[in-house]
């Protein structure tokens, strides 16, 4: 019988997390590396940021962590272009440790979803 885990894995996936360096987005980075993604965190803060990444790593997930502000669209660039030199390809997910960060980031660089008709 095939785990019910299996099926939120997220192999050969990468998890940008901006604003990742507190308790939410570090967190969010040691769930995404359990699930088999590579995380980049990105915060302001190089002790936090490096710590989150450092806790991401430690599930077998290879980590980044990057220090920016990504309240700034050329920071937010930054990041993305980090995340693909390090892991060799764009986020699938960009997710955020703070409520209005994703909104900048995400307007910019991340590719929209076809919607499914059904």
């Amino acid at each position: 019988m095939t785990d019910p885990a299996d099926t939120f894995r997220l192999d050969h996936r990468v998890a940008l997390i901006a604003g990742g360096s507190g308790a939410i987005g570090s967190a969010m980075g040691e769930a995404l590396g359990a699930a088999g993604a590579a995380v980049t965190i990105a915060g302001r803060s190089a002790d936090r940021v490096q710590a989150a990444a450092a806790r991401a790593g430690a599930t077998g997930a290879p980590s980044l962590g990057i220090i920016a502000d990504v309240y700034k669209v050329e920071e937010c660039e930054r990041m993305v272009a980090e995340t693909v030199d390090r892991f060799g390809r764009r986020p699938t997910r960009l997710l955020s440790g703070i409520a209005s960060s994703t909104s900048t980031c995400a307007a910019r660089f991340m590719r929209p979803r076809p919607r499914s008709r059904r």
